[in-house]
């Protein structure tokens, strides 16, 4: 069990993972999921450019104020240099 986890936590495990499952399952499950590939590749870039861990995620009662603020910030900063 504690060898399933630690490849379940290895990031290229689950890269080659997807691809194999991607290449194995292919159109079906695809052509359903492809509405939500952009917004969740919109949503995973942001997280991962703000320097948002999983760990930040456990600290529930810290998280609207962080949200806000980083939706305070990309408004009016990025807002203004455009």
């Amino acid at each position: 069990m504690a060898f399933i986890r630690r490849l379940l936590k290895n990031r290229n495990f689950i890269l080659l993972l997807a691809l194999a499952l991607g290449l194995a399952i292919g159109e079906p499950v695809a052509s359903r999921t492809e509405p939500l590939v952009l917004p969740l590749l919109a949503l995973v870039m942001t997280l991962s450019a703000m320097n948002i861990t999983s760990r930040d995620f456990t600290a529930v009662r810290e998280m609207p104020r962080t949200i806000l603020l980083s939706l305070l910030l990309n408004y009016v900063l990025m807002g203004g240099i455009i």
